[in-house]
């Protein structure tokens, strides 16, 4: 359907029957149609229920209606390979990142943690075994 279809189509229609399609015909309209749908409900002075994670694209920008979903969703295709690079070369910087990691929410978060801490602690032993080694061959 045409914009102006969608138009022509709910222009007789009643604040609440277009609440009522807004919320159960989402998947029969596109995403422009149902912007013209919304733009209707807030003309006829309804307010207009957006999902938490829903996040559209305009102008060039990103219109996020809930910032915490796309930090949460950030975080999960988050790398964290240099933290764990860090965990290893320093590993007081991967005990405190890791434990930082740690008190978040997100589980992808709490793994990272747990996998930093665990790279400081393999990483301490095996520098302490090689200052050992060297320690020894000096002596």
């Amino acid at each position: 359907m045409a914009k102006s279809n969608v138009s022509e189509e709910i222009k007789d229609c009643t604040l609440e029957e277009l609440e009522l399609i807004y919320d159960t015909q989402k998947d029969l309209y596109t995403k422009d149609e149902m912007r013209v749908i919304s733009d209707r409900i807030v003309a006829l002075g309804g307010k207009v229920k957006k999902e938490k994670s829903e996040v559209t694209a305009a102008a060039g920008h990103l219109e996020v209606s809930d910032p915490q979903t796309v930090s949460r969703c950030a975080a999960e295709n988050m790398s964290y390979g240099m933290h764990y690079l860090f965990s290893v070369l320093v590993p007081l910087v991967g005990f405190i990142m890791g434990g930082i990691f740690m008190t978040k929410e997100n589980p992808a978060q709490i793994r990272a943690g747990r996998n930093c801490i665990w790279f400081a602690f393999a990483s301490m032993i095996v520098g302490t075994i090689l200052f050992m080694q060297f320690i020894q061959n000096i002596f």
